[in-house]
């Protein structure tokens, strides 16, 4: 599902039923995103959509098993899409395509699957992981784990070698950018910000100083499995002089919906980390309410099965209760038997937390 942050109005989900690892926000304002797997988030369709400033999504490329390589989410700010056309499987083509506004579309630079920095088809891409714009059509893009630049005229040169993870995901039979998980943004001035998912950084370069670790995501779980389970970046943002990280946990599913997953970070130039927004999920909720209601059901049943126990020391064979009868008559019978116990107390309130449990999970399951 997509979800919309506005400080001041908080979390609004705009739509579900499109699972998307790739966002991108155009100079002109729009929303660009993908969608793996269509309306039932399985199988081998892809899709690319776009989002107006008024919420309205629209079909760029339409979900199908064959999608066109010239479409993607990246535009420059004359409106010129920008998309790889690659396949890790079969290692034939790595080239970078230009698409117009008008729908005309041009090897912009590469040819052949390999690596070698040059102009037009003399250069050559292996696996391209990320891509980003400049608004003048200047790219960057990881190739390999390696940065390398794309000048408007189609020339390549590798800026910054082994920086991040060579591990970009993706999916089988489709090639291009799908299901990626690496991350990529790039501000006016050039300085270019990358989400290493395998590695857990966001790296940051820029031409004087050149690549460095601007953030690296921590906690607990991180710290005790190594890096196994815990948060992960996603996702990386620029506005102004402020970085935005998005996380998400690896592992377990559980954990991650119970401590809300994804969440959103800003890092300010000062290099502060403020905790933006966490996505709540309401199956954790749904999961936690059904084993408090789980628990009071078998506390109560125990605490009756003491009551009848009781109950049996005190009456003759023929007034006994069997153990498989549990309601307000054993309660009633206890009552007058034990009128100081405190066991009718706590029957009345496992009974009541039960009640209360019931129609908020009711909610959960039909409202959310």
């Amino acid at each position: 599902m997509v979800w919309r942050y506005e400080p001041g109005n908080g979390l609004r989900r705009l739509f579900d039923h499109n699972h998307c690892h790739t966002l991108a926000r155009g100079y002109d304002g729009v929303i660009y995103g993908e969608n793996v797997g269509g309306e039932s988030r399985a199988g081998s369709v892809v899709g690319v959509w776009r989002l107006s400033e008024s919420g309205e999504r629209t079909f760029v490329l339409r979900p199908t098993s064959r999608p066109d390589p010239s479409i993607w989410v990246v535009r420059d700010a004359a409106g010129n899409g920008y998309a790889w056309e690659g396949d890790p499987e079969t290692k034939r083509v790595s080239r970078i395509l230009k698409r117009t506004p008008h729908g005309e579309v041009r090897v912009l630079s590469g040819s052949a699957w390999g690596y070698e920095d040059g102009a037009g088809a003399r250069a050559q891409f292996g696996e391209v992981a990320a891509l980003a714009a400049l608004p003048d059509g200047t790219l960057f893009l990881v190739d390999s784990g390696d940065l390398r630049r794309v000048n408007g005229d189609g020339a390549v040169t590798t800026v910054a070698r082994d920086i991040v993870s060579t591990i970009p995901g993706g999916m089988p039979h489709v090639g291009g950018f799908y299901n990626h998980r690496i991350g990529m943004a790039v501000d006016p001035r050039g300085i270019v910000y990358i989400a290493d998912f395998e590695r857990r950084n966001i790296v940051r370069w820029d031409s004087q100083y050149g690549a460095r670790i601007a953030y690296t995501s921590g906690g607990v779980a991180n710290w005790l499995s190594r890096g196994s389970w815990g948060l992960r970046p996603t996702g990386v943002a620029v506005a102004g002089d402020s970085l935005y990280v998005m996380e998400d946990w690896s592992m377990p599913t559980l954990a991650a919906e119970i401590i809300g997953n994804p969440r959103i970070s800003r890092i300010a130039a000062d290099g502060t980390v403020v905790r933006v927004v966490t996505v709540a999920s309401t199956a954790a909720l749904a999961i936690i309410l059904g084993l408090i209601g789980g628990s009071l059901a078998i506390l109560a049943n125990m605490i009756s099965f003491v009551m009848i126990g009781k109950i049996n020391e005190r009456v003759p064979d023929s007034e006994r209760i069997s153990y498989l009868w549990w309601g307000t008559e054993v309660r009633r019978r206890f009552k007058q038997l034990y009128p100081e116990s405190k066991l009718t107390f706590l029957l009345d309130l496992c009974v009541i937390l039960m009640l209360i449990c019931v129609p908020i999970l009711l909610w959960v399951w039909v409202f959310n």
